[in-house]
């Protein structure tokens, strides 16, 4: 998407600015299709290749399933240790 100035922007739903990590929740809304995934994948490959950011798509079921799929996944990635069990 471009701004009003013309420039390129992303959004993520959770950014570490100082690792250069980002975060989306792909919802089944805007996300379920092949196109729509295909999509994603580009978009995350250009923020690697062009800003030097790793960025990562989790799902409802990592997000809202039984197993701490993302907690364990951002702590790795920020070598931190989860609170775990989480509490929602």
């Amino acid at each position: 998407m471009l701004d009003t100035f013309g420039r390129l922007v992303y959004r993520l739903d959770l950014g570490y600015r100082d690792r250069s990590i980002g975060l989306a929740y792909d919802g089944l809304e805007f996300h379920d299709l092949q196109e729509q995934t295909d999509h994603d994948e580009k978009r995350r490959s250009r923020l690697d290749r062009e800003f030097g950011w790793q960025t990562y798509g989790f799902h409802r079921g990592d997000v809202l399933g039984r197993r701490p799929t993302v907690e364990l996944a951002v702590g790795e990635l920020l070598s931190l240790e989860p609170l775990l069990p989480r509490t929602w």
